[in-house]
């Protein structure tokens, strides 16, 4: 999972189902809280705002699960000791780079386990370039879902978490950006 530049506030948390693949949401009333987070790590009050604080919540996953926790600027990550911890990234259109380092096309992404078929589209739309590879297609099979929460990210920095969060490689051509399993962004154990 990847978290980056959390903002003051933000609106009230939406209920959903216990899932151990969640995202962080910010709830402006009681602070920092996490949703959606296995309900042996959660405290919710009965009227449904949660109790606590992120740093609560990631203080508990830590102590009872693998999870881990590291920041590489500007990025919060939960991960586990096998992943890899730095985005891997090929430029083969340095000027399409530049453009993406220089502009946030998305205010902000709160994405829980969602699959390549519905960001591939978001992306696509909000990036103005070609996001490879389509969605629903063969190519596109053994992308892994995404966690990922970030706020005022530049569009490079959003490709970045996405290829943390999804564990893959991308390379960005003219007006293209091309995604990719990427078998070495797993550390051997």
């Amino acid at each position: 999972m990847v978290f980056a530049f959390p903002p003051p506030h933000e609106p009230p948390l939406r209920k959903g189902r216990d899932a151990f693949h969640c995202v962080p949401d910010f709830c402006g009333q009681d602070g920092d809280a996490v949703e959606r987070i296995p309900t042996g790590f959660r405290g919710a009050r009965r009227d449904g705002t949660p109790e606590g604080s992120l740093s609560k919540a990631i203080h508990g996953l830590t102590n009872a699960t693998g999870l881990r926790v590291s920041f590489r600027s500007p990025y919060l990550l939960l991960h586990l000791d096998r992943d890899a911890l730095d985005p891997a990234a090929s430029i083969r259109h340095p000027a399409t780079a530049a453009r993406l380092t220089g502009r946030s096309s998305f205010d902000r992404v709160r994405w829980s386990d969602r699959s390549w078929d519905h960001l591939q589209p978001v992306l696509d739309r909000g990036l103005g370039l070609t996001v490879q590879p389509k969605a629903r297609s063969q190519d596109a099979v053994h992308l892994t879902r995404v966690n990922l929460a970030g706020w005022h990210l530049t569009d490079w920095e959003l490709l970045e978490a996405l290829s943390l969060a999804g564990r893959t490689r991308f390379t960005v051509f003219r007006s293209r950006v091309s995604f990719e399993p990427n078998p070495r962004r797993v550390r051997p154990f």
